[in-house]
């Protein structure tokens, strides 16, 4: 009779541990599933691969400008990645306006330049409701009649973070050179 318990428990067990294969390890497979999920949601990264300040959709080329427009109209928040380089914006175009979610990510400080050149803000960061990181940049040479000649930021409700960035040379005849 004592055998026959044991068996029965061992059986028991043994049922137990395959349910538990069913479900994944310690049912972690539920939280696997949740994380591929929302990995499967995030966008590829926009790629910039010229340096040039210019908005030609036939050329093959994506620029700064033309990568912070597509973001602009994308549905979800965007990464556009810069390659070490000068990005010398045209005054003509104006500065780069903002108005979504947006990270922009530059190789370092000293190899990735935006330049205003002197003549046009760089950043406008212009929203209901934006949350725009800056890494890896300097921002340099902005210049506008009013607040912020490198960054202005007028976003209703706006979530600003800048890391590894240089901000320097920039000139505004209010507020925030």
């Amino acid at each position: 009779m004592n055998l026959r318990r044991s068996s029965q428990a061992r059986v028991g067990r043994i049922r137990n541990l395959n349910s538990h294969r069913r479900m994944g390890l310690f049912g972690l497979s539920r939280y696997f599933e949740s994380l591929e999920d929302r990995l499967a949601l995030s966008a590829a990264p926009i790629q910039v691969t010229t340096t040039a300040d210019v908005v030609d959709p036939n050329d093959g080329l994506t620029s700064l400008r033309e990568a912070i427009e597509q973001a602009n109209v994308a549905a979800t928040p965007q990464t556009i990645v810069l390659a070490a380089g000068r990005y010398q914006l045209s005054s003509a175009a104006g500065e780069l306006e903002i108005s979504s979610s947006v990270t922009i990510a530059g190789a370092d400080a000293m190899s990735t330049i935006v330049d205003g050149g002197g003549q046009v803000r760089v950043f406008h960061i212009d929203g209901s409701d934006a949350t725009v990181s800056l890494s890896g940049l300097t921002i340099q040479g902005g210049n506008a009649d009013g607040n912020g000649g490198g960054i202005l930021d007028t976003a209703t409700v706006s979530h600003l973070t800048l890391t590894g960035c240089m901000i320097n040379g920039n000139a505004a005849s209010g507020d925030g050179g």
